[in-house]
């Protein structure tokens, strides 16, 4: 239901149009321009004797800090529904302390508070000038725009809801703005404002549910005490001290932590606990669960090698991400390793497993991303040796990282998709029973399967990272895979556009691809000597049965660019022409 606005308001909003400004009833001028098609008020002069100023005509009210104009005697706001927008200083009006609002976008009480018509989230445009016993109600609130408390003399703020936003200059000329720390800190409300910089340590109270970053540099001081967790929410765009303390009460979340981002601790070699915390633990720097299953948080600054203790059954989701830890040593008793636990672990060099944990990641075809991605980037990582209990390697578990070469146990069962995409493996020797994702083994060249009766399960898609997509295709790009098993030997492309026949991608024979090489082998040299792949084509021409005319072709096909493919096509034709002059012998 609308409010029915009185009839001293509404003739307060009935302004007469004069010639640069509007004038209202009570002789308050507003001054006009027209900025980018709108009329906007940028300017206004109040009578001493008025007390309360309305807001109408025009509908955009944008006067800036800088006019330098103070009109202590009016002690209300009124608010009209057409009106859009209000940006104007606390100094204008110091003395407000009643906002009536007939417009759906403000609030009426004490301050200006603005309401989002499209999220609902509102913001304090101005809290005024309050005196020093004042008291500033936050409860509707939820974030505090630049320059709202600017000439606010008032300490007593209450109720700031948990999820804050506060504008770089929120308190810029307030109370709080050259504040001595007390204890180290600055504190409004439950807002730290400011702390002692200078300060070896600091004690953050528990108080404290929101910080205003643009003031508040954690990373600067050597340690830090966190009473609440929930204080912390958005540290991660700034990051925590070198060492970092929980005391005993930080523990409402359970085993979770609510900053999991490696931003967080981007500044932190050490995590400590006080022992009567009832939900962690640290040991040797590093957050674990209050019962040891859980590995919670590697501080990203931690290096050398890390040796998980025996009785830790998971790795958190995001545990190790950033670190600068060189070697990490699994438990026997490691049953899961969360998504992201050690990407761009840029120093990460080896890896043991361990002999308990049975998947690198998570195999769920409906979720498959729920655990991938676990050493993702870890670039100087160059080998990994998988134990024999592991079953299964989860989506993405290592691509885009620096392998070179990985030993797989012959009782591997899954390779799942991406598993090693982007890798630097050339060379990969597969047991015949296992399955393979797509793209799993996507940069690889040359594949040794063991004897069966079959090749491995998706070994076609596996490998077949460029399906036709040319503009991937670089010098170092392996566009032929060479596949081995017993004494059996064929190469198959990695894009199959424009093949003469298809194959079974799925769980093709090793007969089946010699087939399909000895069908297509003109078509898959033609299109290597297209891509100026010298060693494919030198390799896929030595089982291929060209003819003579076959091998012209394709040496009319080569370029400047292709001398070496050149040699090798002469190379053949001589061998032919050497072994034709013996027949006739």
């Amino acid at each position: 239901m609308k409010t029915v606005i009185k009839k001293e308001h509404a003739e307060l909003f009935d302004v007469e149009v004069k010639d640069g400004y509007t004038l209202a009833k009570n002789d308050v001028k507003y001054y006009i321009s027209l900025q980018k098609h709108l009329f906007v008020c940028t300017d206004i002069d109040v009578p001493e004797d008025v007390v309360e100023v309305a807001f109408s005509s025009p509908a955009t009210i944008k006067i800036d800090r800088g006019i330098n104009k103070s009109f202590p005697n009016v002690k209300t706001l009124i608010i009209d529904s057409n009106v859009d927008e209000i940006s104007i200083p606390n100094e204008l009006f110091p003395n407000v302390i009643e906002v009536i609002s007939y417009n759906d976008n403000y609030f009426s009480g004490p301050a200006l508070i603005h309401i989002n018509e499209f999220w609902g989230d509102t913001a304090l445009y101005n809290s005024f000038c309050l005196r020093e016993d004042a008291t500033l109600d936050l409860s509707r609130v939820e974030q505090i725009n630049d320059y709202a408390l600017s000439g606010c003399m008032t300490k007593q703020i209450i109720w700031c809801r948990s999820a804050l936003h506060i504008r770089p200059h929120a308190f810029d000329g307030s109370v709080f703005d050259n504040m001595q720390p007390q204890d180290g800190v600055v504190v409004a409300g439950n807002i730290l404002v400011d702390i002692d910089h200078d300060a070896q340590e600091i004690e953050i109270p528990s108080c404290v549910y929101n910080m205003d970053y643009s003031r508040v540099q954690l990373a600067t001081v050597p340690k830090l005490i966190i009473n609440n967790i929930d204080g912390m929410r958005g540290i991660d765009l700034y990051g925590l001290s070198g060492i970092v303390r929980f005391t005993k009460q930080s523990d409402l979340y359970g085993d979770e932590v609510p900053f999991w981002r490696k931003d967080t601790f981007k500044n932190t070699y050490r995590i400590e606990v006080d022992t009567d915390n009832q939900r962690y633990k640290s040991v040797d720097g590093i957050l674990y669960s209050k019962d040891g299953r859980s590995l919670l948080k590697c501080p990203t600054k931690r290096t050398g090698k890390v040796i998980i203790p025996n009785g830790v059954t998971e790795i958190h989701a995001c545990a190790f991400e950033g670190s600068e830890v060189e070697s990490v040593t699994f438990p026997d008793s490691l049953k899961i390793i969360g998504s992201y636990a050690f990407r761009n672990c840029l120093y990460l060099k080896n890896v043991d497993f361990g002999n308990g944990i049975t998947q690198i990641g998570d195999s769920n075809e409906k979720d498959i991303r729920s655990f991938g991605y676990l050493f993702e980037a870890c670039e100087n990582l160059k080998s990994v040796s998988i134990p024999e209990q592991v079953e299964t390697i989860g989506y993405a578990a290592f691509s885009k990282s620096g392998i070179e070469t990985v030993e797989l146990p012959a009782g591997i069962k899954k390779i799942c998709e991406c598993a090693f995409d982007r890798c630097n493996i050339r060379r990969i020797s597969l047991p015949a029973a296992v399955e393979l994702g797509r793209d799993a083994i996507s940069e690889v060249s040359e594949i040794h399967v063991e004897d069966g009766e079959h090749l491995p399960h998706g070994i076609i898609q596996s490998m077949s990272k460029y399906n036709g997509l040319a503009k991937y295709i670089t010098p170092d790009s392996n566009l032929v895979v060479k596949i081995t098993q017993g004494n059996k030997t064929t190469y198959i492309p990695k894009d199959f556009s424009g093949m003469h026949t298809t194959i079974d991608t799925d769980n093709p024979s090793m007969d089946d691809l010699l087939t399909f090489f000895h069908k297509n082998h003109v078509r898959i040299l033609r299109f290597l000597v297209r891509s100026n792949a010298a060693k494919d084509f030198c390799n896929a021409l030595s089982i291929s049965d060209c003819s003579n005319e076959e091998l012209l072709r394709l040496l009319s096909a080569t370029n400047d660019k292709s001398t070496v493919i050149r040699a090798y096509i002469l190379d053949a034709l001589s061998e032919k022409e050497e072994k034709s002059e013996k027949l006739k012998l």
